[in-house]
């Protein structure tokens, strides 16, 4: 994989990040500190208008919640298919990170479509159009396609983390999702004091790739935890950085020319100055084995299909 970098200089996607860990406080399971989590991932398969929609991302928020177990994680709320609406997602925002205190850490993992919609405030987004996760509306979905109703876009995700937490809180966000690499908007100033890192699947003008078993990157980031837990020792911090480097490698062992239109990337807010600067908080308490899917080493099938085909834009 190239070395790819966004339009702000602050996505790194597919090159690989500083490998330290430079975070002084260490991660949970050493400084005592909290995770509290919060798990959105949608299928769609019920919509008979629109069958391509369909997705196995539920599958992806069953190994997550999974991880998150395994690392102790008990502050966790799950949010899936129907009841992951708008309103149900941004009152869980708020929700969970009005629960963490200064020093914790909120995590925030999505699986399923993203889309680019036209910018609602003229002129804030270089490409002209804002990024968005494509929820559902309160009650479903009547639509064929979505609506409106049923986007979170960039903005209002990341107004809604800020407003929602301290700034002493650790953020990080997973998208495993389209058009993902800008979802956060970290390079917004809006972000002040916060260290908050996004990891995404891929950049704003890519798609993220859907093995019919859970997503790549999902399953990728779950190899790379999976063997740092199998380490000599297993019961050290690493990085944000370190864990994305071994992200992008298993990503491409397994994967390989099947990721070619999908980069995952990091970003970080300006505050955090680096992804080697954050511990990554969800270390197994014992050994953990990644639930590596049937289609390892074999090319991926694209279930999610291009915003434009969708009529997402």
């Amino acid at each position: 994989m190239g070395g790819l970098f966004s339009k702000n200089n602050k996505i790194a996607g597919g090159h690989a990040a500083p490998d330290e860990n430079c975070d002084p406080g260490g991660a949970p399971r050493h400084s005592g500190k909290q995770t509290h989590a919060l798990v959105v991932c949608l299928n769609y398969g019920d919509n008979k208008y629109a069958p391509d929609y369909e997705l196995t991302s539920t599958i992806d928020g069953d190994n997550f919640v999974k991880l998150l177990a395994a690392c102790g994680v008990t502050d966790v709320t799950t949010l899936y298919d129907h009841a992951a609406n708008t309103a149900a997602v941004v009152k869980a925002i708020r929700d969970v990170g009005a629960r963490c205190k200064p020093g914790d850490y909120f995590v925030i993992y999505y699986s399923g479509h993203g889309a680019q919609v036209k910018e609602r405030k003229k002129g804030s987004e270089l490409s002209g159009f804002d990024s968005a996760l494509c929820l559902v509306e309160p009650g479903g979905r009547k639509e064929g396609y979505f609506t409106s109703g049923s986007y979170l876009i960039d903005d209002d995700l990341a107004k809604n983390v800020i407003q929602s937490i301290h700034e002493d809180v650790k953020f990080i966000l997973l998208t495993d999702c389209c058009h993902s690499g800008s979802i956060a908007d970290l390079d917004s100033t809006n972000w002040g004091n916060i260290h908050a890192v996004a990891f995404a699947g891929c950049l704003d003008e890519q798609e993220s790739n859907d093995t019919g078993n859970g997503g790549i990157f999902t399953h990728a980031m779950l190899m790379a935890i999976s063997k740092f837990s199998g380490s000599q020792n297993n019961d050290e911090d690493y990085s944000c950085a370190q864990l994305y480097n071994a992200t992008l490698k298993y990503d491409f062992q397994n994967y390989g020319d099947s990721t070619d239109s999908q980069t995952i990337s990091i970003s970080q807010t300006d505050a955090l100055a680096g992804s080697e600067n954050m511990a990554w908080p969800l270390i197994p308490l014992q050994h953990f084995s990644s639930p590596l899917p049937k289609t390892q080493g074999m090319v991926a099938k694209i279930a999610q299909k291009s915003s434009k085909l969708l009529g997402l834009k």
